[in-house]
């Protein structure tokens, strides 16, 4: 899974609380884990 590659990756390039959710974040809702929302800036010129 990509995923699992870009874990690896990032360890490998020094992080160390890195995780990979397995059942994305359906799972981790599901599980009643916090998650956090922020809004997102459009861009300049992008969907009004």
């Amino acid at each position: 899974m990509v995923s699992h590659e870009a874990a690896r990756v990032a360890a490998t390039l020094g992080w160390t609380n890195v995780w990979v959710m397995t059942d994305g974040i359906k799972g981790w809702e599901k599980a009643a884990l916090p998650v956090e929302t922020a809004a997102v800036p459009i861009a300049p010129g992008g969907p009004q």
